[in-house]
C-alpha cells in the first residue's frame, strides 16, 4: 500500500494535516506512513548491525556513510 505515496507525498500529507488544511489522514494514508516508518526502522537497525569486516575494503566506504546518516537522524531524534 505504502508504494502507492512516495515520500514527498506522505511529507505533504502530514504537512497538510499539521497545517490544519486537511482535518484527518485517511486509512489508506495512515497505514502508508506507519508502512513506511516501520521500513525505515528496519533498515536502520539492519545497516546498525554490518559489522566491517563482511564488507571488504572496498565496500567500507559505503557502510560508514550509512551508519553516519543513521547516527545523525538518531541525533536529532534525541533533541
Amino acid at each position: 500500500m505504502s508504494e502507492k505515496y512516495s515520500t514527498e507525498d506522505l511529507l505533504a500529507v502530514v504537512g497538510h494535516y499539521r497545517d490544519g488544511r486537511t482535518p484527518s489522514f485517511s486509512d489508506e494514508e495512515c497505514d502508508a506512513i506507519i508502512a513506511r516508518l516501520r521500513a525505515a526502522d528496519r533498515l536502520c537497525e539492519a545497516v546498525s548491525s554490518l559489522s566491517e569486516g563482511y564488507w571488504g575494503f572496498a565496500n567500507l566506504h559505503f557502510v560508514a556513510r550509512l551508519k553516519k546518516a543513521i547516527a545523525e537522524y538518531e541525533g536529532k531524534k534525541e533533541k
